[in-house]
């Protein structure tokens, strides 16, 4: 059965731990912070919890005068920063372009381009082109949603148009697949369990209509196991490697 909601979400974790058959003695307020345990490390770890988007943004007098951009709170990570104004920066007049220039001096009337050379070439422009126009650098603070730009002397002006490679958190109120994510539900359900072995574990082993003993310390163990092989799992299997940075 498809999972639309964080309501039917919870309630098919509770079911996984035997409601309606067994009382889960877990306060609906303590279901919800589960929940959102279970989706912060969901968003921090799993490949599939984040996507790759270039989102636009127009500078104001605001940002300029604090020095900072405050960005939206789905934003995870932002890999790349393009002022548009620097794009193509060297091509403004085409017809005296470094790159404009090479392919010409390249072609030969009815003879083929010599890839290799202008390969070189370029390869040449690129470096050179890297050392003068160095890229804006920026610092991006997760928990303050705050993106600082430093550019050396030049000031960033109110109307410039910047470009950010980012990694957005995919809201599960927008995406209800979410809820559909396995791991998550395993992982959800067995944070639960953790809560329901810890409320019940202070009264020791308790006995319920039918003859049917609820171990609280028991269910607590087998929660903490469970949440440790899922961890696990999700290091080995669904978390994106680390990447290296050289230079």
């Amino acid at each position: 059965m498809a999972i639309n909601s964080r309501l039917e979400f919870g309630e098919y974790c509770l079911r996984r731990l035997g409601k309606p058959v067994i009382n889960i003695n877990v306060a609906p307020v303590q279901v919800e912070d589960r929940i959102d345990e279970a989706l912060q490390v969901w968003r921090e770890k799993h490949f599939d919890a984040t996507e790759k988007e270039w989102v636009g943004y127009i500078l104001s007098d605001e940002d300029v005068t604090r020095g900072y951009i405050i960005l939206p709170p789905e934003i995870h990570i932002v890999n790349e920063m393009i002022p548009m104004s620097t794009l193509y920066r060297e091509d403004k007049d085409v017809l005296f372009s470094y790159r404009y220039q090479t392919m010409m001096s390249n072609l030969s009337p009815f003879q083929p381009l010599d890839m290799l050379n202008y390969v070189l070439q370029m390869n040449n422009i690129s470096e050179v082109n890297d050392l003068v126009n160095t890229t804006e650098r920026f610092e991006f603070t997760k928990h303050k949603n705050k993106l600082h730009i430093f550019n050396g002397t030049k000031r960033m002006s109110a109307g410039e148009v910047m470009c950010f490679h980012v990694y957005k958190y995919i809201d599960p109120e927008v995406d209800p697949s979410v809820w559909n994510d396995k791991w998550l539900k395993s992982y959800t359900t067995a944070l639960i369990k953790q809560q329901f072995g810890q409320n019940m574990k202070k009264h020791g082993e308790i006995q319920l209509l039918g003859g049917v003993s609820v171990n609280g310390q028991q269910i607590f163990d087998e929660a903490v196991a469970e949440i440790e092989i899922l961890e696990a799992q999700l290091r080995e299997t669904y978390e994106e490697p680390v990447s290296f940075f050289v230079g």
